[in-house]
């Protein structure tokens, strides 16, 4: 028996949907020269393409005799990174402050806002910097932001101090 439209049209409607946005709408922020790490003054990298993040965690073998012949694993520690691209932008503060970081070593803020203003934040270095200048292509830049302890659970956004060249 195949039911009719009219029947298909009744079908539940979920009573509490996903509020789902846009990857496009996710920016990276770093903490610029003049914060702290008390009072962060979050610049954002410009001409933003991806910032995606990576948290895994290691695993620790507890596998014994009596396991049935099964792995047996606990959790290890946790990690965090990002794989970030964007167009190179001439006299850019967000893309400045990567290079900068890059190149010397340093440890740097960074901070994850959603649309909804929730944001994460950690601690990380830039492990990697790529540069891509093809003939036929706008001029690129590829990073990986390889965190240094905890990046936070997202929480509410209540006072957001910003400033440099980003553009979106």
């Amino acid at each position: 028996m195949a039911l009719t439209e009219t029947e298909l049209k009744t079908l539940p409607a979920d009573p509490s949907p996903t509020k789902v946005f846009a990857g496009k709408d996710v920016l990276l922020y770093v903490n610029g020269p003049s914060g702290t790490a008390a009072k962060p003054v979050w610049t954002m990298v410009g001409a933003q393409k991806e910032a995606n993040t990576k948290n895994s965690a290691d695993t620790i073998d507890a596998t014994h005799k009596t396991s049935g012949g099964w792995a047996s694993q606990l959790a290890g520690t946790r990690k965090w990174s990002i794989s970030f691209s964007a167009l190179q932008i001439m006299d850019d503060d967000g893309q400045d402050i990567l290079d900068y970081a890059y190149r010397n070593g340093i440890k740097i803020q960074v901070k994850l806002v959603r649309p909804d203003k929730k944001y994460r934040t950690g601690w990380c270095y830039v492990t990697e910097f790529d540069e891509g200048n093809a003939a036929t292509d706008a001029a690129t830049i590829t990073a990986t932001l390889t965190g240094d302890g905890e990046l936070t659970a997202y929480q509410a956004d209540t006072t957001t101090t910003s400033t440099g060249s980003g553009t979106t």
